[in-house]
């Protein structure tokens, strides 16, 4: 008896302790039914497929700890989910998306770990992604690869600042630290990013700086050269404005432009990226569109390429939505350029691709 007793104890104990922490679970389900059809190229002919594409399901747990002197400790620990064997661009490895240990306070956010650049939130973590982010992966015009934001990236090895907002107005910069052990590799990732948001209008002015590090290998900061080989001299560097407006009747419209150069220690080159976008809301639905192009990357004449998307969600409730996307992917005769989901990858230049999406997205 008295065992059973003690034992009901320490677990009681336990089970507080755990709930004094704060400790929330959270996560999203985001799977779509798609038609992909890659045009013919190189020779071979392309049958058109039906697969379940994952749009980077997530699963989390983060919690804070109030501190005597002041602020809170917070952290973090998130986990890409792939709900099919295809589509995801997360790291599945646990802790693989944005996880950090950090203080939070008065003065701002500070973040220590796995977690995207200042350059990457300027479109993803602001007031400007239900314009620019608000859409399944496989309409995603940004990130590697993509014609546009190629240099979103998320720095494994980073500190992080988020300053409060002052009037509408905040700063966010990283830090992406290179931990590498050969002597004079040092190589790491800069970002900055100023955004504001008031009267309807909402901005952000991005810059990215990656030392020792070619536009191919710049959106990585991690430890291991053999699959992101430091080149001494290169340099990568962009700049990122752009801009929205929020009607009051449920219509938003915005525009990006981006400028990248890259110097791989001999010769630079430079290129542009545009985007426009916009979305409008009417009861539970919300018609979704945007184009994106890119112009001569890395200097080669016709090595461009461009993305359409159009979308219609339902939103059942404030957690689910339901979503059908028309997308297209149109290559230039030296572009090979693909949708952020990857269900659009061309295996040739100038291949284009056509996708048919209809999924749901569930939040908790």
């Amino acid at each position: 008896m008295k065992k059973t007793l003690i034992a009901a104890a320490l677990g009681a104990a336990f089970v507080a302790q755990f709930a004094a922490a704060e400790v929330t679970v959270y996560g999203s389900i985001r799977e779509s039914l798609e038609y992909d059809q890659m045009d013919d190229a190189g020779g071979k002919d392309y049958q058109g497929e039906v697969q379940l594409i994952d749009q980077t399901s997530r699963l989390g747990f983060k919690g804070s700890d109030q501190l005597d002197i002041g602020g809170k400790v917070i952290w973090q620990i998130e986990s890409a989910v792939k709900t099919s064997g295809n589509g995801g661009t997360g790291n599945t490895t646990w802790g693989g998306r944005n996880t950090f240990g950090g203080w939070q306070g008065d003065w701002g956010t500070l973040r220590f770990g796995n977690y995207d650049s200042a350059y990457k939130t300027l479109l993803t973590s602001s007031d400007l992604s239900s314009i620019f982010d608000n859409f399944a992966d496989t309409a995603d015009f940004k990130g590697k690869g993509s014609v546009y934001a190629q240099l979103n990236s998320r720095l494994q090895n980073s500190v992080s600042y988020d300053s409060p907002k002052f009037g509408g107005f905040q700063v966010r910069g990283s830090y992406g630290l290179d931990q590498g052990a050969e002597a004079g590799n040092d190589s790491p990732v800069y970002a900055l990013a100023a955004l504001y948001s008031g009267y309807g209008f909402v901005g952000g002015l991005g810059g990215y700086y990656a030392e020792n590090r070619t536009f191919s290998q710049a959106n990585v900061s991690n430890a291991d050269h053999s699959t992101s080989p430091i080149t001494d001299g290169a340099s990568t560097w962009a700049t990122n404005l752009a801009l929205g407006y929020k009607f009051d009747f449920g219509l938003q419209l915005g525009g990006g432009w981006e400028h990248v150069d890259s110097d791989d220690g001999k010769t630079g080159s430079d290129w542009d990226n545009f985007a426009v976008a916009g979305n409008y809301k009417f009861g539970q639905f919300e018609v979704q569109g945007a184009y994106a192009w890119t112009k001569d990357v890395l200097n080669q004449t016709d090595n461009s390429g461009a993305q359409a998307s159009l979308g219609l969600v339902y939103y059942a409730t404030k957690q689910t939505r339901f979503y059908t996307y028309l997308v297209n992917v149109d290559n230039d005769t030296k572009g090979k350029f693909k949708n952020n989901s990857g269900s659009l990858t061309p295996d040739y230049v100038d291949q284009d691709g056509f996708a048919f999406s209809l999924g749901l997205r569930t939040d908790f």
